[in-house]
């Protein structure tokens, strides 16, 4: 704001500039020759008038305004701010609002326990019914990593707090059994999506893997889920054929002798005919069949309590129902007379005391022997449970569950070191079979038809991410495993191979035309070694190509699975079949266990090289095979196995390959890899499963390899959409023995076409010329 005193300043300056500009101008007057200046001046001079004129009326407005601001008024004291606020006391307030909130907490706490009908706690469970808890399954989505996949049902090995659940369960009823037979075994819940079926279907798992000769019924007439669980074909014989049988075949009933008689004569054929293997050993699983019309009608028939009759007759130990809801439906209350016992699954996420008050009067009526119950779903607290502590003991401190070792047939392979003239020492290196028991050999050799094994490629349509990625690498796993890999090439589609030790260098021809993608499988080439056996097994190997497929962000891809990685690439598919394009097996193990027809009389010996095995003798004698551990294992690999499995051992000299190098491939490794291996398949079956398998598959097979054809033509038997391609005078290698059939027919494949028969090779069969796309 402008003082008065600056606008007084401000006066006198225009005043003494209006006096000189004036002087300025008398002196001009006369002067004509001067008058523009004059005249500049004259401007001049108004403008100082004018802004003359303004100040003066200004400096009126200002002396007006102060002389009408003049007060009386004066400050008597200054104010001074209070200490605290009179309102609100908050002291006060908090406090009341504390003791209102607590009272009306616990007034609202009372009247929802009041009327809430649920059951939170094993306690609440256990002041409502006598029925004893025999084991607690825990919810895994919370006890799992968020993205870990957990299958339902726990057919390997796992090792966790809910496989150790079910062995505790199978204890408790181990111990009713010590007073009183229990055969049957219904398994029930109040109401749907209780979890019965997966507690009934993991019961029958682990009875099965004690030993015992197990029975899986899907008595579920209305919505069964077994033949899902267990990868059946939906079309299976089951239950509700079983009963048709006997009311329709059989007029009036038979006696428990006649029908004995007539199982073991081999002519009472119902029971075989609908139980199926569970790919379990000592499990069997009887679907449910076609749904009829009137569930209740048939489970309440004459056939179904000769059907009951003929069961008690069979080798079964153990026989598991699954059945419907216990409430609101008559069928299991139907079955509760006829079995010994009964187990209550009970969902404690959303158990209501109303339901299982029920469930206890209806079983009370039917006079049903309640084993025990189930919690199901419960909240997992690793804190509540031991198995987190005992399970991080070393695994020599860990009793294993004895597991029965069935025994499986033999192929015709002679012993590695049958014919060779070695000295004592060097035969214990050359033969590390010879440690194992017949048994494990016959296992190992019907899973790989020896003990090497490369693996699976796989092809697809690759994402812009591949390039983000290493071109070589360790990806870690969530159980702490790493899997080595390498990528070659950058081309549109992508291949994934498994074994890239083994692979990797001898298939980059393809890199023409696929981007490539190679790994090691777990305890394999350069991948970690796996102390702990139970990360070993097939599901283990399904999940780690899923791994594997998710960190390349594999849309599709085309699998090519050699040896035994022809069943790992193949049950791969069936989990996952949007994943898939097309399935390459070359040489894959067998489909079943069980001993091929095979008419040829080979002698793998006759293709060992006597100079080779010289040579490897030298090598013993100068101790390469504790100085040079890795150097001495190629040389005995070369020398004995490769060429065993060859039907062109000179091909053997193309091999760029070198993973013996790494001690997951010594002699001694890898027979425990294949032993720990052979045992989490038990005595396989994957026809019922595999025959389900839409995906268009070649199978490649050497006419000379020691895995009899017989093998890869049940495969293609078995596949709906599949093709056999046999190679001549060619053994496990083919890429190898003869690269000249064995890539084209690869790339064709993946390119939506059947390989052709080629002319130069009037011996090569194919059973069909072209493939259509899909």
């Amino acid at each position: 704001m402008v003082s008065l005193q600056q606008i007084q300043n401000d006066l006198k300056q225009t005043r003494a500039q209006l006096n000189d500009i004036e002087n300025q101008r008398a002196k001009l007057a006369d002067d004509k020759t001067k008058e523009i200046d004059a005249r500049s001046l004259d401007t001049q001079a108004e403008d100082l008038h004018l802004h003359y004129s303004q100040l003066q009326s200004l400096l009126a407005q200002i002396e007006l305004t102060e002389a009408q601001g003049v007060t009386f008024l004066h400050v008597a004291q200054m104010a001074q701010p209070a200490n605290q606020p009179a309102q609100p006391n908050v002291r006060f307030n908090t406090l009341l609002g504390s003791v209102s909130g607590l009272l009306f907490g616990l007034l609202l706490t009372f009247i929802l326990e009041l009327f809430d009908g649920h059951i939170y706690s094993e306690d609440e469970l256990a002041q409502l019914v006598d029925w004893p808890l025999l084991t607690t399954i825990w919810n895994e989505s919370v006890s799992k990593k968020k993205g870990q996949k957990q299958s339902e049902l726990y057919i390997p090995d796992n090792k966790d707090a809910n496989s150790e659940a079910y062995r505790l369960l199978r204890a408790n009823i181990g111990l009713y059994q010590v007073h009183q037979p229990i055969r049957t075994i219904l398994v029930i819940s109040a109401t749907p999506q209780d979890g019965k079926s997966t507690i009934a279907a993991n019961l029958a798992i682990f009875m099965a893997r004690a030993n015992k000769r197990t029975l899986l019924i899907d008595a579920d007439l209305r919505r069964p889920t077994l033949a899902q669980k267990f990868h059946l074909q939906p079309d299976q014989n089951g239950f509700s054929d079983a009963i048709q049988h006997y009311a329709t075949e059989h007029t009036s009933p038979k006696t428990s002798t006649a029908i004995l008689e007539e199982i073991s004569t081999g002519k009472n054929g119902v029971l075989k005919d609908y139980m199926h293997a569970g790919n379990i050993p000592d499990l069997l699983v009887m679907p449910s069949g076609p749904l009829p019309p009137n569930p209740s009608e048939l489970l309440d028939s004459k056939a179904m309590d000769q059907f009951m009759a003929a069961l008690k007759q069979c080798e079964c130990e153990t026989i598991i129902f699954d059945t419907p809801p216990l409430l609101g439906l008559s069928d299991t209350t139907i079955l509760l007379p006829k079995v010994d016992g009964v187990l209550v699954v009970v969902d404690i996420k959303k158990a209501s005391k109303k339901n299982i008050q029920r469930v206890q009067m209806l079983l009370g009526q039917s006079e049903s022997r309640v084993l025990g119950c189930i919690i199901n779903k419960h909240k997992y607290n690793p804190r509540e449970l031991p198995f987190d502590y005992y399970h991080n003991q070393s695994a020599s401190t860990v009793v294993e569950e004895p597991q029965k070792q069935p025994a499986r047939p033999r192929l015709k392979v002679e012993k590695t070191a049958r014919r060779l003239t070695l000295p004592k020492v060097a035969k214990e290196k050359l033969s590390v079979q010879q440690s194992m028991s017949k048994q494990q050999q016959q296992a190992i050799m019907q899973i790989t038809a020896m003990d090497t094994v490369p693996s699976l490629p796989a092809i697809e349509k690759r994402i812009p991410a591949i390039e983000k990625r290493s071109p070589e690498g360790y990806l870690a796993l969530e159980d702490g495993v790493r899997l080595y890999y390498k990528v070659i090439g950058n081309k549109p589609q992508t291949l994934i191979i498994p074994a890239a030790s083994w692979l990797a260098a001898d298939l980059t021809a393809l890199a023409q035309e696929y981007t490539l993608i190679f790994y090691d499988q777990r305890g394999r080439g350069k991948s970690d070694a796996i102390l702990d056996r139970s990360k070993i097994g097939m599901q283990q190997d399904i999940d780690d190509l899923e791994a594997i497929r998710q960190h390349f962000n594999v849309q599709h891809c085309s699998l090519l699975g050699w040896s035994y990685l022809g069943g790992t690439t193949a049950l791969y598919s069936l989990q996952y079949p949007t994943r898939v394009k097309c399935l390459i097996l070359v040489a894959p193990m067998a489909l079943r266990c069980c001993k091929y027809e095979d008419s040829r009389k080979l002698d793998p010996d006759k293709r060992l090289d006597p100079r080779a095995i010289k040579r490897l003798e030298e090598m013993l004698k100068k101790g390469v095979d504790k100085k040079d551990p890795g150097t001495y294992n190629r040389e005995y690999i070369k020398a004995t196995r490769l060429p065993r499995q060859m039907g062109k051992p000179q091909a053997l000299a193309r091999m760029k390959s070198d993973p013996w190098v790494s001690p997951n491939e010594w002699p001694d490794a890898i027979s425990a890899f294949f032993d720990t291996f052979a045992r989490s398949i038990g005595d396989w079956d994957w026809r019922a499963r595999i025959v389900t398998l839409t995906i268009p598959t070649l199978v490649i097979h050497g006419e000379e390899d020691l895995v009899p054809l017989s093998s890869s033509q049940e495969w293609v038997k078995t596949l709906p959409d599949s093709r056999l391609l046999s190679i001549p005078a060619v053994g496990h290698y083919p890429w190898l023995e003869s690269p000249e059939i064995f890539m084209p027919a690869v790339i064709q494949f993946i390119q939506e076409q059947w390989p052709p028969e080629l002319p130069a090779h009037q011996s090569l069969v194919v059973s069909q010329s072209h493939r259509s796309k899909r």
